[in-house]
């Protein structure tokens, strides 16, 4: 069995994975790409029951990215900041 030590290294890896995913196709789409589209594209599109709330795997992963940098946002469009 796996300690919480050892569950908690493979989620961070596994965030580590998706948010280089996320970069990797927002640099492939210069012009940006909505929340859903880039969900859409990685295969990890999520809703609740009702229909209403979706994305909530790729939506705070966005707001990281944003948060460090690597990503701005002009309307619902997120962007990948160019290295410079």
């Amino acid at each position: 069995m796996k300690t919480s030590m050892q569950l908690r290294s493979r989620a961070r890896a596994g965030r580590r994975e998706i948010e280089e995913s996320i970069l990797g196709l927002l640099e492939d789409n210069p012009d940006g790409l909505t929340n859903n589209q880039i969900a859409k594209g990685l295969w990890l599109r999520t809703e609740d029951l009702d229909g209403k709330n979706q994305n909530w795997l790729t939506q705070p992963l966005l707001w990281r990215l944003m948060s460090r940098g690597f990503v701005r946002k002009e309307g619902h469009i997120y962007i990948a900041e160019k290295e410079d």
